[in-house]
């Protein structure tokens, strides 16, 4: 992503997100579509796969994974916020029937791969972090045994900023307000080890 003269303050998410942006607090959310609220306008911002990750050495990530190897393990989950609303990951396991033994669970995504290493644990993780995770520590990542939909990332904007959704017009502005200032995003995304989100989050799929 390139925008020069623009500051992005990114917050991790916030139970009290949807509430922030009503009241003129954030200027964006970027957040799966099933959290999205009708009240404001969206755009997608990429579509993600999940995948299964765990320790190198784990007897798991060295055979062919399947549902049976998934739900005997032991799980590493992230939960967002205060609440502990689902994530989407989660949301879709319970619809499928199917139940994880959760052994730890995080407040964030970024902190799952070192927590892998050295046990049996397995987690779900976004496709693009985790490919970024494994080659920066000793994780494997495998296809998920069973089916799964892609995550819709979405970017919501307040109402009354409707043409701050438009790429072209936002670009414009950018250019025509150098120093401009977005003062909070909040990220459901997951940011890298350096605080900002990726180049590739950024980049919506074909």
């Amino acid at each position: 992503m390139s925008a020069p003269g623009i500051e992005l303050d990114i917050v991790p998410p916030e139970d009290t997100g949807q509430d922030m942006l009503e009241r003129g607090e954030l200027d964006m959310l970027i957040i799966p579509r099933e959290f999205v609220s009708p009240q404001h306008p969206a755009r997608l911002l990429l579509e993600e796969q999940h995948v299964v990750a765990g320790w190198r050495d784990n007897p798991a990530m060295n055979a062919p994974m399947t549902a049976e190897a998934f739900v005997a393990a032991g799980h590493i989950s992230v939960r967002l916020g205060r609440i502990t609303r689902a994530t989407f990951a989660e949301a879709q396991l319970r619809a499928r029937g199917i139940t994880r033994r959760e052994e730890v669970v995080v407040p964030s995504f970024t902190l799952v791969p070192d927590l892998l290493v050295g046990t049996r644990r397995l987690a779900i993780m976004h496709e693009r972090l985790a490919r970024q995770a494994a080659r920066q520590t000793d994780i494997r990542i495998a296809p998920l045994p069973f089916d799964f939909p892609p995550m819709h990332e979405m970017i919501q904007y307040h109402r009354a900023r409707a043409d701050d959704a438009d790429p072209h017009v936002a670009d414009r502005r950018v250019h025509e307000r150098p120093g401009a200032r977005v003062s909070r995003v909040v990220a459901h995304w997951p940011v890298n080890r350096g605080g900002r989100l990726s180049r590739k989050a950024f980049t919506p799929s074909a």
